[in-house]
């Protein structure tokens, strides 16, 4: 399939001021953990996010967050919607992601900073749904669901999403 090409239809000048942006770009690197258990009818696929220069969160504090979203599921603040989904957690920074139900191609974002040692829900407009690291975890995580949902979705299928990490 041959790619078409759009032309731009602005003038070059309208570009002068675009796209101006400073930093770097952090380096980042994807581990793949474990499926979540015990979320109250919530199985997340973990991800840990390390950054250079950051502290990179460990798997015991993954298990501490566990904890924490299996309250957060038993209190009502975070809906398990599908029952399935995917979290991503990095420096202070905590992604959970679950596949919606009425939108079943849809992916619910519920983002957390970690401030003075609580979890905190942020709102997505805020902060951004995903980063550019995470959006390579979306990505992949978004062609193995959507390979389930061409699926059967038998429970062998189901087990074929949960077991499909991205691995760097």
């Amino acid at each position: 399939m041959a790619k078409t090409k759009i032309k731009f239809n602005g003038s070059i000048e309208d570009l002068a001021d675009l796209g101006n942006v400073g930093g770097d770009l952090p380096q980042r690197q994807v581990i793949p953990c474990m499926c979540s258990e015990g979320l109250h009818g919530l199985v997340l696929k973990q991800y840990i996010m390390k950054e250079a220069g950051k502290i990179s969160p460990s798997k015991a504090q993954l298990m501490d967050v566990t904890a924490f979203l299996k309250r957060e599921v038993a209190e009502g603040n975070l809906k398990p919607l599908s029952g399935m989904g995917f979290s991503i957690m990095s420096n202070a920074i905590l992604n959970v992601c679950r596949w919606d139900t009425e939108y079943i191609d849809v992916v619910v974002p519920q983002i957390y900073v970690l401030d003075k040692g609580l979890w905190v829900p942020q709102e997505v407009e805020k902060v951004g749904a995903f980063c550019s690291g995470e959006k390579r975890v979306y990505d992949h995580e978004n062609n193995a669901w959507l390979g389930y949902l061409y699926s059967r979705r038998t429970v062998q299928n189901k087990l074929d999403y949960l077991t499909d990490f991205l691995c760097d």
